[in-house]
């Protein structure tokens, strides 16, 4: 008997491209938890309750992805004991923190740190 408990997400509305040979293309997506648990076309509504949260990709592609978040530990380990300028968001805060490190460390040659961010240089 296939699971009909209601989804926590449903994508519909748009194409899906599953990137598997057996279904390369369907309409609508249906996620519980943290897992796919339906991909198809009209028949995925059924997985709809009163607490799903349904997002209409209004004709927009849909495809899998992965987020990556990772760190580099030698380095990361290293910008700790430099000039630290994350959560910064302004040239001045910038300049402020740059400022703050050389008082700090006279006798450093060179500044060097990270956690700039590219939005605020436009």
């Amino acid at each position: 008997m296939p699971d009909t408990a209601p989804a926590d997400l449903v994508f519909t509305g748009g194409p899906v491209h599953t990137f598997s040979p057996a279904r390369s293309r369907a309409t609508s997506v249906a996620v519980r938890g943290e897992r796919i648990v339906a991909v198809g076309h009209d028949e995925v509504r059924q997985l709809v309750g009163p607490a799903t949260e349904v997002v209409d990709l209004k004709g927009k592609l849909l495809i899998p992805g992965f987020q990556d978040a990772h760190a580099h530990p030698v380095g990361g380990g290293l910008e700790l004991g430099q000039c630290d300028l994350s959560g910064a968001t302004t040239l001045d805060e910038y300049r402020r923190r740059i400022s703050a490190y050389a008082q700090a460390h006279p006798d450093t040659e060179w500044i060097t740190g990270g956690g700039w961010s590219m939005e605020a240089f436009p």
